[in-house]
């Protein structure tokens, strides 16, 4: 019994020696020389700015820094258009858009009509022509969220492969002016 224990102890001694040889050679493979990097740098940075600032001799006129395009300075130079003020209605305004027979693609579709509109200002945003249908039927209504309209199926590719490079799945729909309600 005293042998078993014995060769317990040994073994127990020895997984953890190697433990230890593991720990410590992660230790100084790894995180010493970083850390003697790290101080190393930091000490040589200040030395050379010490030196850096006693060896070089003071300019007469100070280097500009100045960026060559000033945003609020072009600003400025732009002309201003006087603008008029149109008293706000107290109702709501509907958005029209002149939709003909022929094409559009439909992108997405929305129980909710505000989720449906962020959409489409998002793609208004990148520079599309969106809007939304209001495709209510017996029970359910739904809100489709369409770009163009087009004339013909060659005149809309363009924008669907536009869209499809921005990851945006579109289809392609052929509907009548009738049937088009924008909100």
């Amino acid at each position: 019994m005293v042998e078993q224990v014995s060769k317990r102890y040994w073994f127990d001694l020895s997984v953890l020696l190697v433990l230890l040889v593991i720990a410590s050679s992660v230790l100084c493979f790894y995180a010493i020389p970083r850390w003697q990097h790290i101080k190393a740098s930091q000490l040589l940075d200040e030395k050379v700015d010490e030196k850096d600032r006693a060896s070089q001799p003071k300019l007469a006129v100070e280097p500009s820094f100045d960026p060559q395009f000033d945003f609020y300075t072009e600003l400025s130079k732009a002309p201003v258009l006087p603008v008029t003020s149109k008293p706000l209605s107290s109702t709501t305004t509907v958005r029209s858009v002149a939709i003909h027979d022929g094409y559009v693609l439909q992108l997405a579709a929305f129980t909710q009509q505000a989720d449906a509109q962020v959409f489409a200002d998002r793609l208004a945003i990148l520079g599309y022509q969106a809007f939304v249908v209001n495709m209510g039927k017996r029970h359910k209504q739904l809100f489709r969220v369409c770009v163009g309209p087009y004339k013909t199926k060659e005149d809309a590719s363009p924008d669907q492969i536009k869209l499809k490079k921005l990851h945006i799945a579109s289809y392609l729909r052929k509907i009548p002016a009738q049937h088009l309600k924008t909100t």
